[in-house]
């Protein structure tokens, strides 16, 4: 597991929490998930099998969160995987999950008869449980925080059968397909159904790839950020990818005297410095643009061109290029143009 995934894990560890992913992700934001009615599931899930050599052996997997919940009538598990790279083996991953755990509640039920001296016979004693027993239903979320998600999200996906031709009609009656249920944190659109921290991360990872907006509102936001805790803010921080910052901002003040206020005054601060950049940068591009009009007409393609450019250094260049230019012919060629 990467340091960025125990960030995260840490926060969503937190039944207030988890209760908040798990009511805005499957219950659009109803309230149905109480913390207090959240119990912690620890354990290491495994089955004991022979292999080739004849040698007994284990197969365990340990789930990064998982909690039982109590619905009144009946009760839920409910599993988060994080994740801040793509796995393409996630589908069967996460099956594998489900199936450990379902063998887990099984042992649990056996083990349970046999404590309560509940002798089992014939097919109840083969199976290990009873007609009657019944099983937990699970539910897990991968929680992916990285780029864009481009493996497959279903069995069937991981077997080609989403692919056109390759899908057989027949064998899909005796093969169920196992869906995964991915949560992009970065995709999240409506944020309003969650009323804890999250709702300013996922707002926050909206704009990950729009510094200048992102900048924005988390100057709008301040005060509401400034109610983070450290493993809240350290968590929104790593999923953002400022991890550079967060280990330098401890390192400098140590973990004990890390300031919330310093980390998110920062991002503030580099939003006013990254406006005045483009503001310089805007600048160049309309000299550039004014030497160039001063010898013709500048092609729409090509004006678009100068003002996408945000390198202040380019810009520079650019502008010597188009004072000591004839033409924009010339210019187009000195400054290696192909438009």
């Amino acid at each position: 597991m990467g340091k960025a995934d125990v960030a995260v894990n840490q926060m969503m560890g937190r039944k207030e929490i988890f209760a908040d992913f798990v009511n805005g992700i499957v219950y659009h934001g109803e309230q149905i998930l109480k913390p207090e009615g959240l119990e912690c599931i620890s354990g290491q899930p495994g089955i004991l099998y022979e292999a080739a050599s004849g040698k007994l052996c284990a197969l365990e997997r340990r789930r990064d969160i998982q909690m039982k919940a109590d619905m009144g009538m009946y009760s839920v598990i409910f599993a988060e995987e994080s994740q801040s790279r793509v796995h393409y083996a996630m589908p069967v991953r996460s099956m594998l999950y489900d199936a450990l755990e379902y063998v887990r509640q099984i042992q649990e039920i056996e083990k349970g008869h046999k404590e309560r001296g509940e002798p089992l016979k014939g097919e109840e004693f083969l199976s290990g449980i009873t007609k009657g027993d019944r099983l937990t239903p699970v539910i897990t979320i991968v929680f992916y925080f990285g780029g864009e998600w481009d493996g497959s999200r279903s069995l069937y996906e991981m077997i080609g059968w989403n692919e056109e031709g390759a899908r057989s009609k027949e064998l899909e009656t005796y093969l169920p397909n196992y869906k995964m249920n991915l949560v992009h944190a970065g995709n999240v659109e409506n944020t309003n159904v969650f009323t804890s921290c999250l709702q300013q991360i996922f707002d926050m990872l909206k704009y990950r790839k729009e510094k200048k907006k992102l900048y924005q509102y988390v100057r709008e936001n301040r005060k509401e950020l400034m109610q983070m805790d450290r493993a809240e803010l350290t968590a929104a921080m790593v999923m953002m990818g400022e991890q550079k910052r967060l280990m330098r901002i401890l390192e400098e003040k140590g973990e004990e005297e890390f300031d919330m206020c310093l980390a998110i005054d920062e991002l503030i601060e580099d939003g006013k410095t990254e406006g005045k950049e483009e503001g310089r940068a805007e600048g160049r591009a309309e000299a550039v643009l004014d030497l160039l009009r001063a010898l013709g007409t500048v092609a729409e393609e090509l004006q678009k061109l100068i003002l996408s450019q945000n390198e202040t250094k380019v810009l520079q260049n650019w502008l010597y290029m188009a004072a000591k230019s004839a033409s924009i012919e010339e210019f187009k060629q000195k400054a290696n143009l192909n438009i």
